[in-house]
């Protein structure tokens, strides 16, 4: 029986399922930039033995990571380290980023319950691996992983090599022929992120009970649920906010919130001259601005605690 690759242009969100690894060439540290023409030149990739990693899976989810190209950041997991310090980096769309951090801390932890083992968890656990196993003359000591169903890269070095092989790969058109306009893409993640499940594509709803664009201001009014979590909340705001490079307003108790694209501040470093996206930051400012909300929230409180008072403190004075 066959399983062939989603035929799609666009991305997805899907809980993990399907990871590919691979190794980082042996010489990949005296690949020149002008001889990389795509991944393949740097990456040497594993047969995993599942039908579903076979028939174009693998091209297919290459495809979409270059047609979409333009939504895609390197975000750096600063709590994830491998046994020569290296922070884990992630190639991947920051319009699903909620996902894709979901998906990275539910493999920091272990590697099972996929179609295929990944080892990503053994490198930052810092297990101990068998030195003389090799697979395809490579040292079997997998350093790449590859999500071929949400499409991003996982891996700890050799971040400029990896951006230039997918550089090469859009200026070589790979998957052009099929390409739509960013503006067209965009538009479609906004309709996915903005409401409920209504997406084949999706496993679960978004935390937006209710929402409205007005095209006048270029304001985006979010209504969320009751139960919906703090962090979600803010997650899901900035995430708008920065697809759409507008500003989104809601409300949570009474409490006005107003985030654009600039009220989260990415923590930027530098790796070979490479602009890398702290993903502690999102997390980090989230709960600062929880926080602030939390502060005003209790300070409400203690006015309306005082406002009653006063009146307790006047009606009796009335009654005397």
């Amino acid at each position: 029986m066959r399983f062939f690759g989603e035929d799609r242009d666009t991305l997805i969100q899907k809980r993990v399922r399907l990871v590919q690894s691979g190794h980082f060439r042996r010489n990949v540290d005296d690949i020149e930039k002008k001889d990389i023409n795509g991944l393949d030149d740097i990456v040497g990739l594993d047969y995993m033995g599942s039908a579903e990693f076979e028939w174009g899976s693998l091209p297919k989810s290459l495809r979409r990571m270059t047609i979409n190209k333009d939504f895609y950041k390197v975000f750096v997991f600063n709590q994830y380290k491998d046994e020569n310090g290296n922070s884990l980096k992630v190639y991947a769309p920051h319009v699903f980023f909620k996902n894709i951090q979901n998906i990275v801390d539910r493999l920091a932890v272990n590697g099972y319950g996929l179609q295929e083992y990944c080892s990503l968890h053994r490198h930052i656990q810092k297990e101990e691996k068998n030195e003389e196993d090799t697979y395809f003359g490579y040292k079997d000591d997998r350093d790449f992983w590859w999500d071929i169903e949400n499409d991003f890269f996982m891996f700890f070095e050799h971040t400029d090599k990896v951006l230039h092989a997918m550089d090469a790969l859009r200026k070589r058109k790979f998957g052009y022929e099929r390409n739509k306009a960013k503006s067209a893409l965009n538009r479609l993640y906004m309709e996915l992120l903005k409401r409920p499940n209504t997406s084949r594509y999706m496993d679960w709803n978004t935390s937006i009970k209710d929402y409205h664009y007005d095209k006048n201001t270029e304001v985006h009014f979010i209504e969320f649920l009751e139960d919906a979590t703090l962090e979600n909340i803010f997650m899901e705001a900035m995430i708008i906010a920065k697809v759409d490079k507008g500003t989104v307003v809601f409300n949570i108790n009474g409490i006005p919130f107003s985030i654009n694209e600039d009220s989260i501040l990415d923590n930027i470093i530098t790796e070979n001259g490479i602009n890398l996206v702290d993903s502690c930051t999102y997390s980090g400012k989230i709960n600062e601005l929880i926080s602030q909300y939390n502060e005003e929230v209790q300070r409400k409180q203690k006015q309306t605690e005082l406002v009653h008072v006063l009146r307790l403190v006047r009606d009796k004075k009335l009654h005397n």
